[in-house]
């Protein structure tokens, strides 16, 4: 199956790898969603469909089960007249929302979209958050000391082993991630992105995800799972789990990762807080270096995602 051209769609699987692994080789942007894994790891949940619009420009719709449809643009965006005449078409009806709008498009474009009865708007909720790899790893001064602390009672309570994931450690990590559901399930919530972490893991190679396990006293206790930008300066950390129980085991992760990292990379993408006012606390807490902005794109009334 190849990707087809506007206004024909099909949805968004492994099968397009080899299309879309060099497409996104040329996508500088930075954004968490704008990889090939990310866009897999979530097909299922958001109902993915992708045309291909131009060389340079891909669409992709989403039909999420308990949102409003939306769609994004991949590569090079529209001139505000093309997007007006998109938005238009007949195989984009339902789309009135387009999420992932870069930040730049706004002094470009935005005053001509609002005259045409758009609206821009920051989508803060899905903003990502980015670290100096450096920070993380250093965690020097006042800001830190918290943090710094926690991984010092994580270092006195266990002994400390850290694993690059590979074939052996792979097992380990789906140990840590079955403990994390259970933790979750047992404190009454849901089991959060199980699905996709469990999918991340096994097809790590496929998706070229890296990262490590951690172990305390010897016993699996967490894990990160991420993927390098295009350039190889940033990580997107997709996942980090850990088992509660482990004292420190969060800041230890962390901390462990951001050592590992080779020293050309620069930033840590930790993705966004989905407006989870516990969630953002905990990522503004680490002091983000920059705020990668994210837009919304809509017609008629305030949209509802």
């Amino acid at each position: 199956m190849s990707i087809p051209n506007f206004p024909e769609f099909v949805p968004l699987d492994m099968s397009l790898k080899e299309e879309l692994v060099p497409f996104f080789k040329n996508i500088s942007s930075g954004m968490c969603e704008n990889t090939f894994a990310s866009l897999i790891l979530y097909s299922s949940y958001f109902n993915y469909r992708i045309s291909r619009y131009s060389d340079l420009t891909l669409i992709v719709t989403c039909e999420p089960k308990n949102s409003e449809p939306f769609f994004y643009i991949i590569g090079k965006f529209l001139p505000a007249a093309e997007y007006i005449e998109l938005c238009s078409s007949p195989a984009m009806e339902k789309y009135r929302i387009m999420r992932n709008a870069p930040a730049e498009i706004v002094p470009q474009y935005g005053e001509e979209l609002c005259k045409a009865g758009f609206t821009v708007e920051l989508d803060r909720d899905n903003c990502d958050y980015l670290y100096s790899r450096n920070d993380l790893a250093l965690l020097k001064g006042k800001a830190f000391h918290k943090k710094k602390n926690l991984v010092n009672q994580f270092l006195k309570l266990y002994d400390k082993d850290v694993r690059e994931l590979d074939d052996l450690t792979t097992k380990d990590a789906f140990s840590v991630l079955d403990k994390w559901k259970q933790h979750r399930l047992e404190e009454g919530g849901d089991d959060g992105d199980f699905e996709q972490c469990t999918l991340a893991l096994k097809n790590r190679v496929f998706l070229d995800l890296k990262g490590i396990v951690v172990y305390a006293g010897g016993i699996p206790s967490g894990f990160c799972l991420g993927e390098f930008s295009s350039d190889e300066k940033m990580f997107i950390c997709h996942f980090e789990k850990g088992i509660p129980k482990v004292q420190g085991i969060y800041q230890a992760v962390n901390k462990f990762t951001a050592e590992w990292l080779p020293e050309s990379v620069e930033l840590i993408n930790r993705e966004q807080d989905l407006g989870d006012e516990g969630l953002r606390h905990a990522k503004m807490s680490y002091r983000p270096c920059a705020m990668l902005e994210k837009y919304l794109i809509y017609r008629g009334e305030k949209c509802t995602l």
